[in-house]
């Protein structure tokens, strides 16, 4: 069944650009902006993708969000600190 709206959708009267990402370390910066005309919130989502894994993972995985309010024309730069566990998962496969 189709969704009518898939999750992050958002219903909003304004728009966000984002820009000026960042990483260092386990810290992801970039800074959001309301390029509407109306104040507005966005829930930012952050995602971490395993490339490579020998395991079959997700393409990607939630790992962080926040909700932000901005005003029109403003800017703010977000930071999420990854934690480690972030990185971990289970697998009941043995290596031999």
């Amino acid at each position: 069944m189709e969704v009518q709206y898939p999750f992050g959708h958002g219903l909003s009267y304004t728009t966000f650009d984002y820009q000026n990402l960042r990483v260092e370390g386990a810290r992801v910066f970039f800074d959001l902006t309301n390029s509407g005309k109306v104040e507005g919130k966005e829930v930012v989502q952050v995602y971490l993708a395993a490339r490579g894994s020998r395991i079959e993972r997700p393409l990607r995985e939630l790992k962080g969000f926040e909700k932000c309010t901005l005003a029109p024309d403003e800017t703010k730069t977000l930071s999420f600190e990854i934690d480690p566990q972030a990185f971990c998962y289970y697998s009941e496969e043995v290596n031999d």
